[in-house]
């Protein structure tokens, strides 16, 4: 009796296995590079050393039709003598893929804020210039979908949408906007 149950209860309940598999990688990276003329101009100021510490993660899983998959970064910039250009970048990419017998979807996405140095004026009529960040978002959206008419044709169609915005907020003049003649 408890052999015909079990093998009853095995044909009845397979366990079958799928094939998954489950994506976690952590990583850090830490590097120092130098700049002799971080303000560019012709009297430079001591070297400065900037220093990028950058945790990273990535997640996501793998089927046998299908996969997803995400990136996080942020990097932590570390400016030795202008402490003031200290900054934060992050950094987020997702993909998402799945295929079936003749069709097949896409989704992929970014978004990021990152920054750059630029250099202004302190105050109008002032001539003493200094550096700021200027940060820019970054965002990105696109889709795909493609059908196998047959083994050699495909019939595929996508969109792909961007943006991009940049922050003034650290500037001191806003650009032009308190230029006067």
């Amino acid at each position: 009796m408890k052999k015909g149950f079990i093998l009853l209860t095995c044909i009845c309940c397979s366990f079958t296995c799928n094939g998954d598999e489950y994506i976690f990688l952590p990583s850090f990276t830490a590097n120092e590079r130098y700049e002799d003329n971080l303000r560019l101009q012709p009297n430079k100021v001591p070297i400065n050393f900037i220093t990028t510490l950058s945790p990273a993660l990535k997640f996501g899983y793998l089927l046998d039709n299908g996969d997803l998959e995400a990136n996080f970064k942020a990097n932590q910039l570390l400016y030795d003598n202008e402490s003031n250009l200290d900054a934060t970048e992050t950094i987020l990419d997702a993909k998402y893929g799945f295929i079936a017998d003749r069709f097949t979807f896409t989704l992929d996405g970014n978004h990021s804020v990152q920054s750059s140095i630029t250099t202004e004026l302190t105050a109008v009529g002032s001539g003493i210039l200094t550096n700021i960040n200027v940060f820019r978002t970054s965002r990105s959206f696109s889709p795909s979908f493609g059908y196998k008419l047959t083994e050699n044709n495909t019939l595929q169609t996508g969109y792909s949408f961007n943006d991009v915005e940049f922050d003034d907020s650290n500037t001191v003049t806003n650009g032009l906007i308190g230029f006067t003649s």
